[in-house]
C-alpha cells in the first residue's frame, strides 16, 4: 500500500472513531473534507419519502408487498425528470435504486466493486 493510501486509511480510522485527522499531502483532502462531496439534501428528501412509504405501505422488505418493477420504475422516473426538470422524480429515482439494492430483484444479484474507465460523459457546451 502507498504511503498516501496508508495515511489516508489511518486518517480513516480516526475520523470514524472521532480522532483528530493527521495532515495530508497537499493533493489528498481530509475526509471531513471529502464528506463535503455527499449531498445532505438530498439524502434528507430521500429519507423523508421512504419514511411516509413506510407509513403509506408498509415495510418495502416485508414478503406480501405487491410486486413492482422498481428498475423500470426507476427509468421512467429519471425519463419524467428529463422532461420536466422536477427533482421529485429523481428522489424517488435514488429510492426505488436503493430498495432494489437492499432487496434485489435480479437472480445474478452482486456486487463487485469494479473501475472500468467509465465514469461520466463529458459533453461539451
Amino acid at each position: 500500500m502507498s504511503e498516501d493510501r496508508q495515511r489516508f486509511m489511518d486518517n480513516l480510522w480516526r475520523w470514524k472513531c472521532g480522532i483528530p485527522e493527521q495532515d495530508l499531502p497537499t493533493h489528498l483532502c481530509s475526509l471531513t473534507e471529502a464528506e463535503k462531496n455527499w449531498f445532505p439534501a438530498f439524502i434528507t428528501l430521500m429519507k423523508n419519502r421512504m419514511y411516509m412509504g413506510r407509513f403509506r405501505h408498509g415495510d418495502f422488505r416485508d414478503p406480501n408487498q405487491l410486486d413492482y418493477d422498481r428498475i423500470g420504475s426507476a427509468l421512467h422516473r429519471i425519463h419524467l425528470y428529463q422532461q420536466t426538470g422536477n427533482g421529485e422524480h429523481l428522489v424517488d429515482a435514488a429510492n426505488l435504486l436503493g430498495i432494489e439494492f437492499t432487496v434485489p430483484k435480479h437472480p445474478d444479484f452482486h456486487f463487485t466493486a469494479i473501475d472500468d474507465g467509465y465514469h461520466t460523459e463529458v459533453r461539451q457546451q
